[in-house]
């Protein structure tokens, strides 16, 4: 579990500093102020090094770019994750757990075509062409108990992708965009039966619909699998004809089963999801966080979300050790530079009691 997170030069994240967190940790904030940034930036130093990870957090931000796109259009995304006001090609996120301090360094090197060279320079005619083929290298540089590296590199004419060779913390990232695709799903379900939750999701599932029986991985002619209801009124139904709600709990369940033993990042916790649920979808979430030592970090733009939140902690305290298990950051803006107000539940909790404080907003 991290104790500590610091963030330079990601996106409009300049030396912010993130201590201590918890078990639990709830961001929240004015909207476009960073919510999503610092969740990126943790997803990303859990990679330990996996630069394809940079093409995946563009698809949750619903950009289409993959190692097929073309190379210029594939360099003004990639582009997109350093802050304007960083005069260094590289952001840095750094941080520490019980164990060990930690750091992933992302640094960017854009080439110029129109490289000459002369015939001292000592180098061959094929080693020439390679480097004024090459328009960016974006190198990932990680310290734990040892160096690694990786490197994402783009040429006029392919993508060349290299992890590093390290062990990943295991992390799963909840998308507001993710609302029950049975797919996907279907392979994460497997490992929701080999944890033996399987019972505890469709419990949460029937709670939300009375109608759901069950759940099954199905595969059709093809033989490619699918995960499908048990429906008392409809049989067996794709995920994907319930409504968004449930296709969004569906999801964030089966994400947090899967990121046992590590980081669980759920982004607009309360997108889609019907006023009514969210006490049980935090109650949900908190009891499998603490069954498969699952440390978290959600945003949220809804006070209800948030009362929801501070309610299942009320209700579930045997799951904490102490009200700083669970902390809620309040990002809010200063002087141009992000700050955070680091909270834990019964100083929120009395802020809100007290003096009424809309804990979204910057004060």
């Amino acid at each position: 579990m991290f104790e500590t997170i610091k963030i330079d030069g990601f996106r409009g994240l300049d030396g912010l500093q993130v201590n201590p967190l918890g078990k639990v940790n709830l961001i929240v904030g004015p909207g476009n102020i960073g919510k999503t940034n610092f969740l990126e930036s943790v997803f990303l130093f859990c990679s330990n090094g996996d630069p394809s990870l940079l093409l995946a957090l563009t698809g949750m931000r619903r950009i289409p770019i993959s190692e097929a796109s073309a190379p210029q259009e594939l360099i003004e995304v990639l582009d997109w994750f350093w802050s304007h006001s960083n005069p260094h090609p590289y952001f840095a996120i750094s941080g520490k757990d019980f164990e060990q301090s930690r750091s992933v360094r992302i640094s960017r090197k854009h080439s110029k075509n129109y490289m000459r060279f002369s015939p001292t320079d000592g180098i061959g005619e094929s080693a020439q062409q390679e480097i004024r083929d090459t328009l960016a290298t974006y190198a990932v540089e990680t310290t734990a108990s040892e160096t690694c590296s990786g490197h994402l590199h783009v040429t006029v004419k392919n993508v060349v992708i290299k992890s590093a060779e390290t062990d990943n913390i295991r992390a799963r990232f909840v998308n507001p965009l993710d609302q029950g695709n049975s797919k996907p799903l279907a392979k994460l379900w497997t490992e929701v039966e080999e944890r033996g939750e399987e019972e505890q999701v469709v419990t949460l599932m029937k709670e939300l619909d009375p109608e759901i029986e069950s759940i099954r991985i199905v595969s059709d002619r093809l033989g490619r699998a699918s995960l499908r209801f048990n429906h008392k009124r409809f049989g067996r139904m794709p995920i994907e004809m319930e409504g968004a709600g449930i296709g969004k709990a569906i999801s964030m369940a089966n994400d947090a089963v899967n990121a046992a033993h590590g980081i669980l990042l759920i982004d607009e916790f309360e997108n889609s999801l019907h006023v009514s649920a969210l006490r049980r979808l935090c109650e949900f979430v908190f009891g499998v966080a603490n069954r498969l030592q699952i440390q978290l970090f959600i945003t949220t733009h809804s006070l209800e979300a948030l009362d929801a939140f501070i309610d299942a902690y009320e209700s579930q305290t045997d799951l904490f050790s102490s009200p700083a298990d669970f902390r809620i950051l309040q990002f809010h803006r200063k002087n141009e530079k992000l700050h955070v107000n680091n909270l834990d539940v019964d100083e929120a909790r009395n802020l809100r009691e007290e003096i009424g404080l809309d804990l979204r907003r910057s004060k």
